[in-house]
């Protein structure tokens, strides 16, 4: 298909002399089954985590706007009351990002055309970009509609900029956008189980030319708290990992050290989605 772009990670594989074998597609076949069952595994617990946290601060947000009600707000207990009720709700902003991880998260779905999607966002996006970077859509036409909330879409996007900006911070460049369908091959490193048996995907894209990462800062970029910057807090792209998984779709990322990454995000068009359940693997048995 023509979405494809060079990578280093992958021009190789037109090489005679480093063309996998039946060998070489058996371990990557494993390493994806692990790497998704890691996943699966960090999303349950982080499910039953941010489940179990919102049930106790409910609680305790509950009690305390209780003992404040019999306070005025001279009385010397109001303010510390007031800094629990402030501190638990910070605490609850933080398990409902444990819940949109697990992908828990409330979603409105409605029939959503993405390519007008992103040009409605056109000039909020221009507003993320720093001045070194330089945004280039390429939105592919009649696309067919995807069920998605449209908020929790403008989320993986703003996010995904974020990311694509910060690792340009020093050397500036381009950024893609870029809508259009896929059909895997298979041989796709996915991080989620497959939702049904169907290869054909509507794809959001977006492309940077900035520090790109290794093997295992890809293996591990959508995972909770992990972060390549040292002051990252490691949520936003959880937080993208968890809405994707809610909406039933897919992620594949492309990058290497010093070349960029690309992450494509995958939704099952709209005709697919009612009915599609996450399965574990259906496709790699």
């Amino acid at each position: 298909m023509g979405d494809k772009s060079p990578n280093p990670m992958a021009s190789k594989e037109n090489d005679p002399a480093t063309t996998p074998g039946p060998g070489d597609d058996a371990l990557r076949t494993a390493e994806a089954h692990s790497h998704v069952e890691r996943m699966e595994s960090l999303a349950a617990l982080a499910g039953k985590t941010g489940h179990d946290l919102n049930n106790f601060l409910m609680a305790i947000l509950g009690n305390t706007s209780l003992a404040m009600m019999d306070l005025t707000e001279e009385d010397g207990h109001y303010r510390y009351l007031k800094q629990v009720e402030q501190t638990a709700n910070r605490a609850s902003d933080f398990a409902r990002e444990l819940l949109t991880f697990a992908g828990k998260a409330r979603c409105a779905f409605r029939e959503v055309d993405l390519g007008a999607l992103i040009r409605e966002m056109e000039m909020l996006l221009e507003t993320t970009l720093t001045n070194k970077c330089e945004l280039v859509y390429e939105l592919a036409g009649d696309l067919p509609s995807i069920q998605a909330d449209a908020a929790q879409l403008r989320i993986i996007v703003t996010n995904l900029l974020r990311n694509c900006c910060e690792s340009m911070e020093a050397t500036g460049g381009r950024i893609v956008i870029r809508t259009g369908r896929l059909e895997l091959s298979g041989r796709e490193f996915l991080y989620l189980p497959r939702s049904h048996s169907e290869n054909d995907f509507v794809f959001l894209e977006l492309k940077d030319c900035g520090i790109g990462m290794d093997n295992s800062q890809v293996k591990h970029m959508f995972d909770p708290f992990f972060s390549t910057k040292a002051k990252g807090r490691g949520r936003g792209l959880a937080n993208v990992y968890g809405i994707v998984r809610a909406h039933l779709g897919n992620i594949i990322v492309e990058s290497a050290p010093n070349a960029g990454t690309s992450v494509k995000i995958l939704f099952p068009p709209s005709d697919r989605f009612k009915g599609a359940s996450p399965q574990l693997f259906p496709s790699m048995a």
